[in-house]
């Protein structure tokens, strides 16, 4: 069975209540949404904040923190609470007070762009920030929000930086030249001190020109090729003359070297004043020249090789003198072609290390490449460097005529040798007969006067028979040794007196060499004193003696003879005396153009100074 049910029919104000109520119910699901949306929205915001690296403030006009992020609690190492009853100053080192005082004036003028202040920490540390603020309105209330980053890795680059610009000044102020840098239109765009020093220009000067002003027009050309060098290649170097504003020329040695930065080209280069450089490689050229026109044209053979002794050059005396061309000994071993086979295992060769630091030289014979030989003259010089043979040069005069002309003079000598032997000879021989014939003269007479006076003479002459006889037996002829014959002589006039009278004779003579002409009136006078001694010095006493000293000293000859006898006779003095004796005694004296003194002194005693040399007459 149906049942029919009869439809209830709302009125308008049931109607006007269901619609208002839904649009209640409406409005309340609206809000809930966007309520949920909110703490989303503000969720969402809270995380941001906090993930950020950057510390985040919020505060009001009067700088007390409203809100801020975990960053800012972890920087600081202030807790949530602590930081709700700080202020924007708490959290700002003092000195940086002020600072931050006209940061915030120029952010409310809307001029503020940042600013760096350190931030204070709980623990006192100080960390650099950069802060960045805005003044933001919410709710009818003016709040300032403000950002700050970290930035000590920053002041650590900056600082690092800072000392790397420091050091590369430094490094340019040092550089023992010049440095510069300029751009593809020649503008220079650094340049160091001694830049400015050795061109003459000013900081602004140097401004206002290119390279081209610091050299001449031809020598610019040069400069500039290598300038369209560097551009291409990356780098270059030139020799070039440096003229200063005063237009002086320093040459000096350039370098360039592409730079780019921007997408602009430069080109960093140095300098060196190679003035004492090139002034040395001068004197080398001109070294080298006069070694090569000496090698060349000295007038003595010369051949250089290696430490292998092989040869590497030879001039044109040498070729003239061997008669082998350079062609024909060229690398090849010098000794096999000029050395007598017996001699090849002896003579010194490359790299003649014995040598390295003293000189070689010798007589020998060496082969012509007719195969003659020829009398040479041989100096072997090595050359070293570092200990290391580099060269070696031999150098070969020819003797051959000067041995010639050595012979024909030994033979001369030898020669003139037997003639003045054989003249001393005959004058002794001659001296000898005089002798006799006097002695002959003597027997034959009964007055004692005539025969004491030729008994004199007698004696004079042995003395000089004796120095003919000493210089015809000795080597050199020319000269005799006093120790020779002053002894024989003393005991010639020892034997030829006959004295009954015990005479000691004392000698201490050096062995002089005395020319004839210096020997003969020595011996003379010394004979005239000794026979004196002999005759008139002493009585029948015991110890008589004589004594006769004879030494050199810077070329005199010092001689001092005496005796212990009577002495001088009271009326007899030295000098003005007309006796035979004394006479003869300074005319020897005079002679020897000696100084010399008589007197008496426990005795007669004579000394004589005179000069072993002709030529050095004059110097007493």
């Amino acid at each position: 069975m149906r049942i029919h049910r009869r439809k209830r029919k709302w009125d308008e104000q049931e109607i006007s209540l269901l619609k208002t109520v839904s649009r209640i119910i409406a409005a309340f699901e609206k809000r809930k949404v966007i309520e949920e949306s909110l703490v989303k929205q503000r969720n969402y915001t809270t995380t941001i904040l906090d993930s950020l690296p950057s510390i985040y403030l919020l505060m009001d006009e009067n700088l007390q923190f409203v809100e801020w992020n975990s960053c800012a609690e972890r920087y600081t190492g202030y807790s949530s609470d602590e930081i709700k009853s700080k202020t924007a100053f708490d959290l700002i080192k003092p000195e940086h007070h002020e600072l931050l005082e006209k940061a915030i004036d120029q952010v409310r003028e809307q001029k503020g762009k940042g600013t760096e202040l350190n931030l204070l920490t709980k623990s006192g540390e100080t960390i650099p920030f950069f802060w960045r603020g805005y003044f933001i309105e919410l709710d009818n209330e003016r709040f300032f929000l403000c950002v700050g980053i970290d930035i000590t890795q920053q002041k650590e680059t900056e600082q690092e930086l800072r000392h790397e610009k420091r050091f590369n000044e430094a490094l340019l102020e040092s550089l023992p030249g010049i440095f510069y840098m300029f751009d593809e239109e020649g503008n220079y765009i650094r340049w160091n001190e001694n830049q400015l020093e050795v061109t003459g220009y000013t900081n602004e000067e140097m401004q206002e020109i290119s390279p081209a002003a610091l050299f001449d027009d031809e020598e610019f050309k040069r400069i500039e090729k290598k300038i369209e060098s560097v551009f291409k290649t990356g780098q270059a170097e030139v020799e070039a003359k440096l003229k200063t504003k005063t237009g002086e020329k320093i040459p000096y040695h350039f370098t360039g070297k592409l730079f780019e930065a921007d997408d602009e080209q430069y080109i960093l280069g140095v300098g060196y004043d190679i003035s004492e450089q090139v002034e040395a490689r001068e004197k080398l050229k001109r070294s080298e020249k006069l070694f090569r026109n000496l090698f060349l044209n000295a007038p003595a053979g010369i051949v250089m090789v290696d430490p292998e002794n092989k040869v590497l050059n030879i001039n044109e005396s040498f070729e003239n003198m061997f008669g082998f061309s350079q062609e024909e000994l060229k690398h090849k071993d010098i000794d096999e072609f000029i050395v007598p086979k017996k001699e090849r295992g002896e003579v010194p060769r490359m790299p003649l290390k014995e040598y390295a630091f003293e000189r070689f030289h010798r007589e020998a014979k060496r082969l012509t490449k007719e195969g003659d030989l020829i009398d040479v003259f041989i100096a072997a010089i090595p050359v070293y460097i570092d200990d290391e043979p580099i060269a070696g040069f031999g150098m070969y005069i020819d003797i051959t005529e000067e041995k010639q002309h050595e012979q024909e003079i030994t033979s001369s000598l030898k020669e003139k040798k037997v003639m003045l032997k054989e003249i001393h000879h005959r004058v002794k021989n001659n001296l000898a007969i005089v002798s006799g014939l006097l002695q002959l003269q003597m027997y034959e007479s009964d007055d004692p006067l005539i025969r004491d006076t030729l008994e004199e003479s007698e004696r004079r002459i042995q003395t000089m028979a004796l120095i003919h006889e000493q210089l015809y037996n000795s080597d050199s002829l020319g000269s005799i040794s006093c120790d020779t014959y002053i002894g024989d002589l003393v005991e010639t006039i020892r034997n030829t007196i006959g004295s009954d009278q015990d005479v000691n004779v004392n000698t201490e003579i050096e062995s002089i060499e005395l020319d004839i002409k210096r020997a003969v009136p020595f011996a003379l006078l010394i004979n005239e004193v000794v026979t004196n001694s002999f005759k008139h010095a002493f009585d029948d006493e015991n110890d008589n003696s004589i004594t006769i000293r004879i030494t050199e000293q810077d070329g005199q000859v010092q001689a001092h003879l005496s005796d212990n006898g009577k002495g001088l006779p009271d009326d007899l003095e030295p000098g003005m005396s007309d006796t035979l004796g004394m006479n003869l005694i300074e005319n020897f004296a005079q002679q020897l153009e000696a100084e010399w003194e008589m007197g008496s002194d426990n005795g007669t005693y004579v000394n004589l100074q005179f000069s072993i040399d002709e030529e050095n007459t004059g110097a007493v």
